[in-house]
This record gives C-alpha cells, structure tokens and sequence, in this order.
C-alpha cells in the first residue's frame, strides 16, 4: 500500500524539539565539556535560520581535526618506530599503551 504524501513527508524530514535534542545529546554526552560543546552546536542549528550553515561549519572544523589527528598519529608513529628504548619506557614516555607501542611497531 503507497504512503499518503504526509507519511512520505515525515520520512524523509525528521524534526526534533528543543527538548528532543537536549535530551539526546545528554544521553550521548552524560556531562561535562562535550556535552556543553554538543547543546551549544544544537542550539545554534535549531536557532539559525539556515541551519545547514551551522551544520556546514561545524562539519568543516571536524575534517580539519581529522585531518590534524591524522597527522599527529603519523608523527608518533614514526617517533615510536626510531625510539631505540623497551617498549614499556617508550610508552611511558609517550603518554601512551604499551599495545599502542606495540602496534605502532607493527608488532
């Protein structure tokens, strides 16, 4: 049986109030600086009246953080690999596991 154009339209735009949101991102983020940082960005999508700039922007900042991640594990990395030092120091001094030492090795 074909959906009437309500039920199609419901589909494919989901809508949340402002409760809905805080309530979801409470349940992802329990509390503290992440979920601040969550509320502040759903709020801000909630209240803009082109939201896709706010999402845009936000999604922008986290590609650049990937990418920043990215490069950073490769720089560990190939620190790790030329550290000449017990796997167990090396990870001390890292800040690290000694698994990620390990895997950093290709051990």
């Amino acid at each position: 049986m074909p959906l009437n154009r309500k039920a199609r339209s419901s589909m494919t735009k989901e809508s949340h109030t402002q409760r809905e949101v805080e309530t979801m991102v409470a349940a992802r983020y329990p509390s503290g600086r992440l979920q601040d940082l969550a509320l502040d960005s759903a709020r801000a999508v909630l209240s803009e009246a082109p939201a896709r700039t706010q999402l845009e922007g936000t999604a922008q900042r986290y590609a650049a953080a990937v990418l920043a991640l990215d490069e950073a594990r490769a720089e560990l990395t190939g620190a790790i690999i030329a550290t000449d030092a017990p796997e167990t120091k090396i990870a001390e001094w890292a800040g690290v596991t000694r698994m990620t030492v390990r895997k950093a090795r290709g051990k």
